[in-house]
C-alpha cells in the first residue's frame, strides 16, 4: 500500500487526462478578473458554501433573485462549471465501491 501511494503519479492515465492534465500542470499565471457581478457574487456564494447542499446553493439563489429580480445569477452547476473554467481545476468523479456499497 505505501509503495502504491509513493508510486501514484498524475500521468497515469486514471484521473485526469487530456486538456484537464493540462490545465492542472500550467495554471493561469494572470490574476484573475472577474468583471460580471452576477458570477462574482455566484462564486463567492459556492466557496462559501462549499460543505452545503446543492439545495442550500439554490435556495440562497432563488431569495437573492427574490430581491433583486434583474439579477441573473448562474445555477450551482453553471457556477462550478465557470469555476473550472477560471482555475483549470476540475472534479473528478471515481466510484471506490462499484456494485459493494450499501446504505443504511
Amino acid at each position: 500500500f505505501v509503495q502504491d501511494i509513493r508510486n501514484v503519479s498524475l500521468d497515469d492515465g486514471v484521473g485526469l487526462t487530456g486538456e484537464q492534465l493540462t490545465c492542472l500542470h500550467n495554471p493561469p499565471k494572470e490574476a484573475l478578473s472577474i468583471e460580471d457581478p452576477s458570477i462574482e457574487i455566484a462564486l463567492s456564494m459556492f466557496i462559501a458554501l462549499e460543505h452545503s447542499s446543492e439545495s442550500t446553493y439554490a435556495k440562497i439563489q432563488w431569495a437573492i433573485q427574490k430581491g433583486f429580480p434583474d439579477s441573473e445569477l448562474p445555477t450551482f452547476h453553471q457556477t462550478k462549471r465557470i469555476l473550472a473554467n477560471l482555475s483549470g481545476v476540475t472534479s473528478v468523479v471515481k466510484d471506490m465501491c462499484v456494485n459493494s456499497c450499501a446504505a443504511f
